[in-house]
């Protein structure tokens, strides 16, 4: 008999059923915590790249943008924004390069921080800008 989850709490603890004693343990909430260590180094950045000590101050549309206590503004990925929009308010988070990474859960998040989406979009305004005024430059 292998393991069996039985059932996960809201603190995140794990109850599991396993062949040695086939009663039910409780695993606290340092599992996620160190699935979350796990996260932390399962990508190819620096550690040393890595900001330590941010929570969530808020997340808003759907899990598409988070805001740290630092008042930084964070898009997130599509494919990422379903977990984040469920990431609470005082949550721990590591930021790595794009990445953020939920200390309480474990979950990580491919994100851009907001000055960086508007420097690239007004680049990308001034291209086509440039690309415009060009048509109309006879040679």
């Amino acid at each position: 008999m292998g393991v069996i989850i039985k059932e996960v709490t809201k603190i995140g603890a794990v109850k599991i059923e396993g062949s040695v004693s086939k009663k039910a343990v409780l695993f606290p909430a340092a599992i996620t915590a160190a699935l979350a260590l796990i996260a932390l180094f399962s990508f190819n950045a620096n550690a040393d790249d890595c900001e330590k000590g941010h929570r969530v101050k808020q997340v808003i549309d759907d899990g598409n943008i988070v805001i740290l206590e630092d008042n930084s503004i964070w898009e997130i990925n599509n494919i990422d924004n379903s977990s984040t929009a469920h990431w609470l308010p005082g949550a721990k988070v590591i930021v790595c390069e794009d990445k953020l990474i939920n200390t309480n859960t474990g979950e990580s998040a491919k994100a851009e921080e907001e000055e960086q989406v508007e420097k690239d979009a007004k680049k990308e305004k001034v291209r086509e800008e440039e690309e415009g005024q060009n048509r109309f430059i006879f040679h």
